[in-house]
């Protein structure tokens, strides 16, 4: 599940064999999500659920039977075994970046700055640059000798060049 943590609480259990768990709440567009961290987990994850940042998290849905006493249904809980940054999830699955452009507002310092921009973020991913034609066509440039990472900083720098989402991820 994607989204943004809500309500991050660790708790101490004690008697038996004790130990800890922490509860939160995974936020996304479409709702909410219950969800649980046991053991060494919360010192490994619990960094990644109070930073704030959009999460992967990933784990087995564990749903609560149903008793005869109550007709209620009981929500779902998902048993954290993974959490990363949506960023670092998104950058590991992406094989390349594509760039969509106007070609009639481009300048020569739209170009110049499109390259500083590129050269100062390399990886791995192939770059693919499209220029759409004021006649309604594109002519699409495979830019060969230029790969990148696309990172946050490079997505904004772009973003803050061009204006609105001019790069999409594949």
């Amino acid at each position: 599940v994607a989204g943004m943590i809500e309500n991050y609480q660790e708790r101490l259990f004690k008697g038996g064999a004790g130990g800890r768990a922490a509860f939160f709440e995974i936020e996304d567009l479409y709702g909410r999500v219950k969800a649980k961290l046991k053991g060494e987990r919360i010192e490994t994850f619990a960094f990644l659920l109070t930073s704030g940042d959009p999460l992967l998290v990933s784990g087995k849905v564990s749903f609560p039977m149903a008793t005869e006493e109550s007709d209620e249904e009981r929500e779902p809980t998902l048993l954290v075994d993974n959490v990363e940054r949506l960023s670092d999830a998104a950058l590991r699955a992406t094989k390349s970046l594509s760039i969509r452009l106007e070609a009639e507002r481009l300048a020569r310092k739209d170009m110049t700055t499109l390259r500083e921009l590129l050269v100062g973020a390399p990886g791995p991913c192939p770059v693919e640059l499209v220029l759409v034609l004021p006649e309604g066509g594109e002519a699409v440039l495979d830019l060969e000798a230029t790969r990148v990472t696309p990172s946050d900083a490079l997505l904004g720098g772009l973003e803050r060049a061009f204006g609105g989402a001019v790069a999409e991820l594949r």
